[in-house]
């Protein structure tokens, strides 16, 4: 699913359905801010609003790191920072 959102991003396919339904909580932390990311992304990609909470999460979590890239995942970073970017 996290593959067929990158090709989603990038143009190069359709938006996974899925992830916008995803349930992200109780992941590593990791897992949740990567899962949060893809929720807002399929959600705007799909022409809907993310949700508000979805929002606050993200940058909650992203606020709540002292390190300049998230926990030390670029992966995770990138695909939040995105997120935020889009929504």
């Amino acid at each position: 699913m996290l593959f067929a959102l990158h090709l989603a991003v990038l143009g190069q396919g359709p938006y996974p359905p899925r992830a916008a339904h995803l349930d992200y909580r109780g992941q590593t932390s990791w897992g949740e801010v990567t899962g949060c990311a893809m929720k807002i992304l399929t959600a705007h990609g799909l022409g809907h609003p993310p949700a508000a909470q979805d929002h606050r999460f993200l940058t909650a979590r992203l606020a709540a790191s002292r390190r300049e890239v998230w926990e030390g995942s670029v992966g995770a970073h990138t695909l939040a920072l995105l997120a935020l970017h889009s929504s």
